[in-house]
Order: structure tokens, then sequence, then C-alpha cells
């Protein structure tokens, strides 16, 4: 039933019925709506004319009585008013607006505002509220107050409405059957050609079908027939070129075979003869081709690849080795897919296989090749971590020092730093200075040198081409005194430099220590210096009288840094 009716949407008079419903109903809505709205604007028109001539009434009827104050008159007058068809309520109102009398309405209640036409009823409001005033002549004298139920209304749009739906229903179904009927009809040729097209799909070659008019579908019909007679010719000429592919097929140079879904050999070319000795006969009447082709330590692997591809998957470059009849190893690489009908039915396994033993060969020789560079490449490896711990003892060393180190490579650039250096110029310990700059480095540190100016024209001095540099002192603004001292890092090359190498140290202790002024200074003892006694030439061993208790001067420096001393 499912497919019946899956069947039924899809078809052609399903959607030309289905589009001509669609059309007639939104043309019945478009008419419902227009008739609906036509009938309320007579209605409203209808009432508002009704609303004029009981205006009329009110006037004539009550304007005379309430200007000669006839209360009696009056208030019959609005009770027979109030009890007509239709009416809710009646307030009569002099010219000063008391009320005079009331149907319908509790005098204590404030009156709705009045409406003036019927256009103006919301179309939720039950009751249309209205006004007239009592006039004589040009003289206002009062006012009445009315409503009128509007369900009539509302019943009567109602009405109008069910009818038409009614009506719009009835021709609806009528439609469809007259177009299910005129589709029958028109489309009993697209039948017989839609029997035609499954005969082919069954896999009849020779179709014809009889051409039973001279419209459209005859001319489609006659094309049909053109197409199968053109496909019988097309199905012949395939079935001649399946022959010629067979013939090429037994000739290709590498072993092509067909497997069936249970994995049974059902056709393999003349190269397997060529390649494994075996003869396709041979191949077709083996019980287990596996057992008979395959060297035995790939035959597992062999076997779990098969199982793979009978399940429909596509593999290539699966290397095995063969064994020959003889009983010598080839090397070969395999590739396969399924081979599917046109329907989609699973037909069987395709399986290339082509020798590859001189590749083998040459892989093997390069692999052994590959095995050599490994071995460099791990002897290097090792060197290199040897390098990089080399690398860690020397930083660990020179950020125990307390001398300042720096390096700069040949662009000027920071490439190391230790913490002494960190600590002199007041840069944090965790921040990473590697890419950075010397010049942004000066530029960093300016704040701390009390004159900067001699600084940067010494760095400018150093830069210009001096290989090792003197100790130059930097005068800091809290007081420290900080000495530098430069040299070019040679690279491998004579000449060659790859960077500069600065040293920096902290001398205000020693400068301390070195002032008259210091306390240490004036603690030592005073003594009068004694000139030594000239030396005979050639002598070099004497005693010093400054300094008796030091033992004998061995050189002529030691002598004279013994004479600065006394100086001091």
């Amino acid at each position: 039933m499912l497919d019946f009716l899956k069947g039924l949407t899809h078809s052609l008079r399903f959607r030309l019925i289905a589009a001509a419903c669609l059309v007639l109903v939104l043309v019945l809505w478009v008419q419902v709506a227009n008739s609906v709205r036509l009938l309320d604007d007579a209605l409203v028109a209808m009432e508002n004319r009704h609303l004029a001539e009981l205006q009329v009434l009110h006037n004539a009827s009550l304007s005379v009585p309430l200007a000669e104050r006839d209360h009696v008159k009056l208030t019959q007058l609005v009770m027979q008013l109030g009890q007509q068809k239709g009416a809710s309520y009646v307030v009569l109102k002099d010219a000063s607006q008391r009320i005079v009398a009331v149907e319908g309405w509790d005098p204590d209640r404030p009156l709705p505002p009045p409406l003036s036409d019927f256009s103006q009823l919301p179309r939720e409001a039950g009751r249309f509220d209205s006004m007239t005033s009592l006039h004589i002549g040009g003289r206002v004298v009062g006012s009445v107050h009315f409503g009128i139920d509007t369900q009539f209304l509302r019943e009567a749009s109602y009405r109008l409405l069910w009818q038409s739906v009614a009506i719009g229903w009835v021709a609806f179904l009528l439609t469809v059957i007259l177009l299910a009927l005129i589709g029958y009809w028109l489309t009993r040729n697209l039948r017989v050609l839609q029997r035609g097209v499954g005969a082919l799909e069954s896999g009849e070659t020779t179709v014809r079908l009889p051409v039973a008019s001279n419209d459209e579908i005859g001319v489609l019909t006659r094309a049909f027939n053109r197409m199968s007679q053109s496909l019988d010719e097309r199905v012949e000429a395939l079935k001649k070129s399946e022959a010629r592919f067979h013939a090429i097929a037994d000739y290709t140079y590498g072993l092509e075979a067909w497997f069936n879904p249970k994995g049974r050999l059902i056709w393999i070319n003349r190269s397997v003869e060529r390649i494994t000795g075996y003869t396709p006969l041979e191949c077709l009447l083996s019980s287990n081709l596996v057992d008979m082709l395959v060297f035995g330590k790939d035959r597992k692997s062999a076997l779990e690849v098969a199982l793979k591809a009978l399940r429909g998957s596509t593999g290539d470059n699966f290397e095995v080795r063969l064994k020959h009849k003889d009983g010598s190893v080839i090397w070969t690489v395999i590739n396969w897919q399924p081979i599917n009908s046109p329907s989609g039915e699973y037909l069987g396994l395709r399986v290339s296989c082509d020798e590859i033993q001189n590749r083998k060969e040459a892989e093997l020789k390069l692999l052994d090749t590959v095995v050599e560079l490994r071995r460099a490449q791990a002897l290097k490896e090792y060197y290199l971590t040897h390098s990089n711990e080399e690398r860690s003892r020397l930083e660990a060393l020179l950020n125990v020092m307390k001398v300042g180190v720096l390096f700069v490579d040949g662009n000027h650039r920071i490439i190391y730093i230790n913490n002494a250096c960190r600590d002199i110029w007041k840069l944090p310990r965790d921040e990473n200075l590697t890419g950075l700059r010397d010049s942004g480095m000066i530029e960093r540190t300016a704040h701390l040198r009390k004159e900067d100016a001699a600084y940067r024209k010494h760095i400018e001095e150093m830069l210009a081409g001096e290989e090792v540099s003197g100790a130059f002192e930097i005068p800091m603004e809290d007081g420290r005194i900080v000495t530098d001292i430069s040299a070019l890092v040679p690279g491998e090359k004579p000449g060659q430099f790859i960077g500069r190498v600065w040293i920096y140290e902290d001398v205000t202790r020693q400068k301390q220590l070195e002032s008259p002024a210091h306390p240490a200074r004036r603690a030592r003892p005073a003594y009068q210096p004694v000139q030594p006694p000239p030396l005979p030439r050639g002598d070099r061993a004497h005693h010093c009288r400054c300094l008796p208790a030091q033992g004998p001067c061995r050189t002529a420096r030691h002598r004279s840094r013994r004479l600065q001393a006394d100086q001091r």
C-alpha cells in the first residue's frame, strides 16, 4: 500500500490534479473572502441608512414633547423606542444634559462614547452605540443616546461564509473527479510508454511500441522506438568490444584476475604463467590458490587482506611475495577493487598484480643506506644533546657569577644575558630579552645612568671597530659605579666575528674602599716610606725594606707596586 501511494504521488496525473486543485483552492479562497467583504460593506451601508432614518425618527417624535416638557409622553415614547427589535437601550437628555427618560440602561452608569458610523464599529463589539441631537429649527433641545444590537450582522456574515465554503468544497470535489478522469484519459499512451521503458530495464533488447496518435505523446513514442533500435545496435557493438577487451586483457603484461563474490577464481590472464610459472588452467583448477601461489610467511596477511577485499573494500599497493613453480620467490604488488553490475549488484573482485622484484632489491639497498643515515643521525643527536648539556652548565656558571655577562649577535640582538647583568641594569629576571636590539636595552636603561650621553659616545666608539675595550666607568643615578669591558667574539673563519660580549661589574664597594675618606683607610697605621737602594744590573732578587714582612721582591714590577702602596 505504501509503495502504491508513493508511486501515485510521483505520477504525472497526480501532479496535474494537485496543481489544478491548488489553483482552485486559491480562487475559491479569494472568492469567499471577497464575498464576505462585499457582504460586510453592504450590511454596513444598510445599517448606516437605517441609522439615519432612526435619527430622523427620534428628532421627529421626541423634539416637540421635550421642548414642551411633556414628561409623561416622553417616557412612553422612550419606552416604545427601547422595546423595538434590535434596540439595547434608549436614554433621553435635555439641553442641559440631564436625563429625562431611560429604557434599558442604569441612570447611574456613564454612557459609552457614541459612534457616528457603523464602519467605526469594532468587529468583536456586540453593540453599536450612537446619539441623535434633537432640535427644533436651529435650536438644540436635547439628545437621545441609544444602542443597537449587532448580533444580526455577525450571523449574516457567518451564514454567507459557511455557504461559500460549502459551495467551494463541492466545486473542489467535482474538479478533482473531473481532472482525474481527464488525466487518466490523457495519459493512457504514457502508460504504454512506461511499460516499454520497464521492458528495457528488465533486459529486453527488442522493444517496439505502437504509435496511436500524432500528438506530443505520439512523437515521444516514435522517439522511444528509435532509441530502442539504437540501443540494440549499441548492445551488439558492446558485445564485440567486450570480445576485443578480453583479447587485450589476456595479453596484458601485468597479471589480471577476476574472483566471484565467494572468492573463487573465475578468470585469469596469461601473464600468470610468466610471473609464477603456473598456467591459467592450473590456477582455475586449484582448490587453494593462496597455498599454491603465496609465499609461506606472507600467507596469513594475504588471507586477512583477501577477506576484507571480498567484503567490497578497495585497496592498492599491497606487497606480497609469490612462489614461483621452480621454488624461487618473486616480489609483487597487488591492487584490487570490487566489480558491480549496472544495477549495483556485486559481481566479484578484480585483482591486478605487477612484478616488482628489481624495485624491491633497490629498496633493500636503499634501506641499508637509510640505516646508516639513521646511525649518523643518532650520533648527531647524541652530540647535540651533549652540547645542550654543556650549554646548560655554562649558563648555570654564568648565572652564579657576580659579573654581568651580555652576548649580542652580528645583528646587534641579544642572544644571552645572565642574572647578574639583569640585576646591574634593573631588568626583571623573568622577562625574555632574547632578540631585543642592544639599542633598545640602552634606551630602557638610560634613566639609570648619570651621564647617558658619555656612555652612548663610548658605545659608538666601541662599535666603530675596537675588538677589545678597556674598563669604562659608568656612574649611576643611585650612586653605584659600574664598569664595562667589551670584546668581539671570533667565528670559525679568521677575521670573521659572530657577535660581541659585554662584561659589566659593580665596583662601587671597591671605589669606596679606595677612597681616602673611607673609615677603613683612616684606620690603617701610618709609616714612613723608605726608598730601596738601587739594585745592581742583572740582580732581580732583593729584599723590600718598605714592607719587610712580605718577604723579598721577586720582580721590578712587584717593587713598583709596593712603592705605589707606600705612597698611598
